[in-house]
């Protein structure tokens, strides 16, 4: 029965060089658009900073200034540190706004769509690459958190980015860059879980595929795979042992912790 379903999977056949050129022109559009989705009266729509914009900010603006945390927020999501340094560089560049704020998660609504059209088409052939790019410039929620300085919108397109270096690196024959293929997957999925608690449950799926991948194959690569797989967690190490980087999973969890004891009423 898996043998029939890895048959059934399609299999895109590399092109050349000059063909994926030609290929990826057609994903100018679909950027365009998502560039204009993101960042038109980025100001004014939606209108002002929500309170969690305005907390991500205070903190994004004490690294920008470079003056020292002056308060803990031992909750959410304000000891992630990804979204708060990446910030603070494009308020470094372009100056402290509530503009550049949000310019900096537009961006990575941007890149998002990105990596969704290098994935997927990696994975399941160009059209399909070129049709999840498009879903995700138009569809309303990868629009909505591109527009609002929250501490989780790079999360998505970091961990889809891990995935297509992921991808290339075990399944594309002719690839003359591997190991830097490797070091970028670890990297993103290390910035991924430095950006958002979700990403620490995505990050679930990777040691059960490469089990999978040990169990009914193709085997070729999996030791890359998991030297590039413990690198990248252990990149992200630090920072997961710190409970601080637990916050919204400890606030949340009160009803499992009871669920555990035996009292399933909260839950």
């Amino acid at each position: 029965m898996v043998r029939e379903l890895q048959r059934s999977l399609p299999h895109p056949q590399p092109f050349s060089q000059r063909e994926r050129g030609a290929r990826d022109v057609l994903l100018i559009p679909i950027l365009l658009v998502a560039v204009f989705l993101r960042f038109h009266a980025l100001n004014e729509v939606p209108p002002g900073l929500t309170h969690d914009e305005g907390s991500v900010g205070f903190l994004v603006k004490q690294i920008a200034s470079n003056t020292g945390f002056v308060i803990d927020a031992p909750y959410g999501y304000a000891n992630e540190p990804f979204s708060k340094y990446g910030a603070s560089v494009v308020m470094w560049i372009v100056g402290q706004s509530d503009w550049a704020l949000r310019a900096h998660q537009a961006i990575w609504g941007v890149m998002l769509v990105l990596f969704t059209y290098k994935w997927a088409g990696a994975a399941f052939g160009h059209r399909v690459g070129l049709g999840g790019a498009a879903l995700v410039t138009v569809s309303f929620w990868p629009q909505m958190t591109s527009r609002f300085a929250l501490n989780s919108s790079p999360a998505p397109a970091l961990f889809t980015a891990a995935m297509w270096l992921m991808w290339i690196a075990l399944f594309r024959e002719q690839l003359r860059y591997r190991v830097a293929a490797w070091i970028g997957f670890s990297v993103a999925l290390a910035c991924a879980l430095m950006t958002y608690e979700a990403s620490r449950g995505a990050w679930l799926s990777l040691p059960v595929f490469l089990l999978y991948l040990a169990i009914f194959g193709p085997r070729r690569r999996l030791p890359q795979f998991a030297v590039a797989l413990a690198v990248g967690t252990a990149l992200a190490l630090p920072h997961l042992l710190d409970p601080a980087a637990w916050g919204r999973t400890s606030t949340l969890s009160g009803s499992l912790t009871s669920a555990a004891a035996g009292d399933f009423g909260p839950l």
